[in-house]
């Protein structure tokens, strides 16, 4: 980015559960700044009750998402994905994220005064 401002995120991605009756899935996507998913902003949650029935369920996801930037410089945004657990659930569904896509439109902020 040439200078501090916002990269507004757009995101998006299959998401594919081996889903079992009486099971949960229940599965947050984010966006974030580093890797290890500090800082993540949530930006779309997916979830699949006990009673669903279907061996396979897949849906498409897309959401998105303002970040700041506060210097210039190349930036580097990863999708993250956050399966949940539940302490009152005895087994959860696995959860593949398929054909994800991450774009960035910069917007720049504005310079000077406002009159």
């Amino acid at each position: 980015v040439p200078a501090p401002g916002y990269v507004l995120i757009f995101a998006s991605c299959n998401l594919l559960s081996e889903h079992d009756l009486s099971d949960i899935t229940w599965v947050t996507l984010g966006v974030s700044k580093t890797s290890d998913g500090w800082g993540i902003k949530e930006i779309g949650y997916w979830f699949i009750n006990p009673r669903a029935s279907s061996m396979y369920i897949r849906e498409f996801i897309s959401a998105q998402a303002p970040l700041q930037v506060a210097k210039a410089g190349s930036q580097t945004f990863y999708l993250m994905g956050y399966r949940k657990p539940s302490d009152s659930t005895p087994t959860m569904d696995a959860v593949y994220r398929l054909q994800s896509s991450l774009t960035a439109i910069y917007i720049p902020v504005a310079y000077g005064t406002v009159e």
